[in-house]
């Protein structure tokens, strides 16, 4: 018994979306494999694999679907999203790829296979209208392309770009109040970090820094997350109000469980070179704290992944300036309450003396002013302290703090 048209067109899609991701995945062993003539030729962090391989895997995936699912154009863009999706699942389960790059990777790549699925669909349905057969070196060719294209790419070495990411913020506090939390950034506790997208996807937290020499040409050491620590070297040093330096990564000691290769920070593709902060007087205790980062990209879509890089550079700096604001905010607020409840037990003392009339201080001092004196007409209400001097309001009179 011949199936019926539905059921035919069902399979041919699940048979389409298998073989595509299988294709993927065949693609993604070969140009990763840790074998030198491989390596030659082939590579993941090519135009041939990562904007050529989905174009075809969507293609292969379309190729396979019934005539009839053909007609309508929502199978051909949809459809290899699931191959993508289904591929890139089995690279995460396999510990082939890391998440970070099968999110970064993930926009271009269903942007691409539904440009191959839509390519198919059109050359299948103008060779329907020709009564043309399927040409098997057409299909070969286009399984190969990846494979012809790439080894060409690879003689070409890759353009290295300098991007710059800029972030600043606004705090309540002067730039010498700010600066000794920029200087060194003591221990950042959990509680202190405010969400941040890149996290999710795997990007370390920065955790502490410690500024070693004071001066042009000193060291500063900086850690993250996951046993990643940067030595930097002080190329500018004018407290409060710039500190620049060089960044050095320990890119061999970094384990292989916290970035993945493709995004390891100095390594081939991507390096951080630069940092510093500058701290800009804004009025009498605001300062908008600048903080700038230069890194390397070496690749052959640096437009691509620069779109990443920034986004993650800008993530991280943000987050760590926030959590400078807070500390310097929340550092100048313990201080002020600290000067308020002195002065608040200083006034405490005087209001006893208001409040009782011809009580003797201490020191054998009594109020003669009777509205002093007379606490029942003249509570005192509310006071500031300026310069040793306890300025009492709602009262009739001031007294100098004791």
């Amino acid at each position: 018994m011949r199936p019926s048209p539905i059921i035919i067109e069902k399979r041919s899609a699940i048979t389409g979306v298998v073989v595509g991701a299988l294709y993927g995945i065949a693609v993604r062993l070969v140009f990763g494999a840790r074998l030198p003539l491989l390596e030659q030729v082939f590579g993941v962090m090519t135009l041939g694999f990562v904007f050529i391989v989905p174009i075809v895997l969507g293609a292969i995936t379309v190729h396979a679907l019934a005539l009839e699912r053909k007609q309508k154009i929502a199978p051909a863009i949809l459809l290899p999203w699931t191959s993508v999706s289904l591929s890139l699942a089995a690279m995460l389960v396999l510990k082939i790829e890391g998440l970070i790059c099968v999110i970064m990777a993930l926009p271009i790549l269903l942007i691409l296979s539904s440009i191959g699925g839509l390519l198919m669909r059109w050359y299948d349905l103008a060779r329907a209208r020709r009564n043309g057969t399927d040409r098997n070196q057409a299909n070969l060719l286009l399984l190969l392309l990846p494979f012809l294209l790439t080894p060409a790419e690879k003689q070409i070495r890759p353009h290295d770009q300098l991007r710059m990411v800029t972030t600043s913020i606004v705090i309540d506090r002067s730039p010498e109040a700010v600066w000794p939390q920029i200087s060194d950034v003591p221990i950042i506790r959990d509680a202190e970090r405010p969400r941040r997208l890149s996290a999710f996807i795997g990007i370390p937290d920065p955790l502490e820094a410690r500024l070693l020499q004071k001066r042009v040409g000193g060291i500063r050491f900086a850690r993250f997350a996951g046993g990643i620590k940067f030595e930097e070297t002080v190329t500018r040093f004018r407290p409060p109000y710039a500190l620049a330096f060089t960044i050095h990564a320990n890119t061999s000691q970094i384990p292989s469980s916290t970035l993945d290769e493709h995004v390891l920070v100095g390594g081939p593709y991507f390096d951080v070179l630069s940092g510093g902060f500058e701290l800009q007087p804004i009025d009498r205790g605001h300062t908008r704290l600048v903080l700038r980062s230069v890194h390397r990209l070496s690749t052959h879509f640096n437009a691509y992944a620069g779109f990443w890089t920034d986004w993650v550079m800008r993530d991280v700096q943000t987050s760590l300036l926030q959590i400078i604001k807070a500390r310097c905010e929340r550092t100048g607020n313990m201080l002020s309450l600290s000067r308020t409840v002195v002065g608040y037990g200083t006034v405490a003392r005087l209001s006893a003396f208001a409040h009782a009339p011809g009580r003797q201080s201490p020191s054998g001092f009594a109020p003669s002013n009777p509205a002093v004196r007379s606490s029942s007409l003249t509570p005192l209400r509310s006071f500031t302290l300026r310069r040793g001097r306890i300025h009492a309001f709602g009262a009739r009179s001031s007294a100098r703090s004791m």
